[in-house]
């Protein structure tokens, strides 16, 4: 999974910060990370082009996500790109097996595609081998499932390297059909008056709080500055409800694969004999 920081919207846009994670996608688990910070000047003298709305954009960000790509020793592009290959090549199986995720069909590897061909490089990934967490975001909101609002981050928001690595466990709380949160629910959480998103006890998470026990007792309380008893209470311990953190095994429920092979069989041998019928008859 790789994610850019970049000054434009377009396909050559210079890009600020690079950050790479490996990933198992049948597992969830996590590999070796890479991120690094890339000169801006010089990008630009070589033909890269930033765009106002977005520096705008840049400025009006929290000063961890500004300072993240602008403090640390940043690299010229074409040591960026090499620093890139050699990670690829060193963690991988090889270039035959590997998949690299961005964040849009014409976004993140494009650009990074792009600044391999302007420096004369090769990409040290396939053609064929791009793929888009995009499309696999709208999938998940059209079976119920936005992980764009659902997930929510434990790291800084738009920074290369935790952009690519948030991840949240469910805990006390009733998940749908496909063992994932149901939509919107981060949000409804977060409208009760019940329940915070922070730190308890160094765990990151949605918590929710819990009524006080008033607790009875025949013993007689002081009075406060104004006369009047105090109720005597515990507090309770937060539930937590969503954990931010590591992955979770997860059990697959939707046996696409399956179901696919067996209408590949029951289907394709009637769909090949009607083609050869009809190349036959229509053969001059």
């Amino acid at each position: 999974m790789i994610d850019l920081e970049t000054m434009g919207k377009h396909a050559h846009s210079p890009i600020v910060a690079l950050g790479a994670v490996f990933f198992d996608i049948r597992t969830g688990d996590l590999g070796q990370t890479l991120y690094m910070n890339i000169s801006l000047s010089e990008q630009m003298k070589r033909g890269a082009t930033p765009d106002a709305s977005t520096i705008i954009w840049w400025l009006r960000q929290s000063y961890a996500a500004r300072q993240a790509i602008t403090e640390g020793d940043a690299r010229n592009i074409n040591s960026a790109l090499l620093e890139f290959e050699s990670h690829i090549n060193g963690y991988s199986n090889g270039i035959e097996t590997l998949s690299v995720w961005g964040n849009g069909s014409s976004f993140d590897n494009v650009i990074l595609r792009n600044f391999y061909e302007r420096a004369n490089y090769r990409a040290p990934w396939r053609w064929d081998a791009d793929r888009d967490v995009r499309t696999i975001v709208q999938l998940g909101r059209d079976i119920g499932y936005d992980p764009k609002s659902e997930m929510p981050f434990s790291s800084e928001r738009h920074n290369a390297l935790a952009d690519g690595t948030a991840l949240l466990n469910p805990k006390n709380i009733k998940l749908n059909k496909y063992g994932n949160l149901p939509r919107n629910k981060l949000s409804q959480l977060k409208g009760k008056e019940n329940t915070f998103i922070g730190e308890l006890n160094g765990v990151d998470g949605v918590w929710q709080r819990k009524k006080s026990k008033a607790k009875k007792s025949n013993r007689r309380l002081k009075r406060s500055a104004n006369g009047t008893r105090r109720p005597r209470k515990k507090q309770r311990a937060p539930k937590l409800l969503i954990r931010f953190g590591d992955a979770l095994p997860v059990e697959p429920v939707l046996g696409y694969q399956e179901r696919a092979q067996q209408m590949a069989q029951s289907l394709m041998p009637t769909a090949i004999n009607q083609a050869l019928s009809e190349a036959i008859r229509t053969a001059k």
